[in-house]
C-alpha cells in the first residue's frame, strides 16, 4: 500500500506510461488507434484503441514482447516460455548474440561493426514480423518504436519494415507505419504526468 504518502498518486507501467506520453504530446496525438513499443533489456508494449488505453480484462493486455514468433523450442524467454519475441528482439537477447550492451552494440554499429550491423538486422526483422501479425489482429496502421535501443532506428529499421511487410496481410500492409518515437525517454513521464492529471486534476 501506499496510503503513507500525503500527495495523490497513481501506478501505471512503463509501456502504458510511453503509450500516453506519444498520445499526448508525441507521434500519436492524431491517431485514435496504435500501439507503442518499449525497447530496453525487454520488449513492452501498450495500445491505444478507439481513443483510450487498452488493459484489457485483468490489466495485461499488449504484452507484445511475448508473441510466438519461434516454435523450436531452443530459444527460453525470461517469462519462462521459449520462443517468445523479446528473447530475439530485445537489448537482454543482442547481448546473448554478441556480448555488446544496448549502447555498445549502437556504438558498434556505428562504427561499421559486422556483428553489432547483422544483429540488429536480425532484431528487425523479429520485431517487424511480430508489428505485422499485431497489424493483422487489430488492424492498427501506426506502431511507434520507443525505448533504449529505438535509438538504434536508423539500423534495424530496413529489416523492421521488410519483415513487418511480408507479415502483414494486403490491407492492414497498405497503410502500416512504423516510426521511432520523438519524445525519447520522456515519453514515460510525460505518459505518468499524463495519468496522474485525468486521474486527480479535475
Amino acid at each position: 500500500s501506499l496510503s503513507f504518502l500525503s500527495v495523490p498518486w497513481i501506478v501505471e507501467n512503463d509501456a502504458n506510461s510511453a503509450l500516453l506520453g506519444e498520445a499526448w504530446l508525441g507521434e500519436g496525438q492524431k491517431e485514435s488507434s496504435f500501439c507503442c513499443l518499449t525497447l530496453g533489456t525487454g520488449i513492452g508494449s501498450g495500445l491505444f484503441l478507439n481513443g483510450k488505453l487498452w488493459k484489457g480484462v485483468r490489466g495485461m493486455a499488449s504484452e507484445m514482447g511475448h508473441l510466438k514468433i519461434d516454435f523450436s523450442g531452443k530459444t527460453p524467454c525470461s517469462c519462462g516460455g521459449h520462443g517468445c519475441l523479446e528473447a530475439f528482439a530485445s537489448a537482454s537477447a543482442l547481448h546473448k548474440k554478441t556480448g555488446y550492451s544496448g549502447e555498445e552494440l549502437y556504438q558498434k554499429a556505428g562504427q561499421g561493426d559486422s556483428l553489432a550491423l547483422h544483429a540488429f538486422e536480425e532484431m528487425g526483422a523479429f520485431l517487424g514480423r511480430g508489428i505485422g501479425s499485431v497489424a493483422n489482429l487489430l488492424n492498427i496502421d501506426l506502431f511507434i518504436l520507443a525505448g533504449q535501443l529505438s535509438q538504434a532506428f536508423h539500423f534495424f529499421y530496413p529489416s523492421c519494415h521488410r519483415g513487418a511487410q511480408e507479415s502483414a496481410m494486403k490491407g492492414p500492409r497498405q497503410h502500416l507505419k512504423i516510426v521511432q518515437s520523438k519524445l525519447g525517454d520522456d515519453a514515460g513521464l510525460l505518459g505518468a504526468a499524463y495519468a496522474w492529471l485525468q486521474k486527480h486534476a479535475r
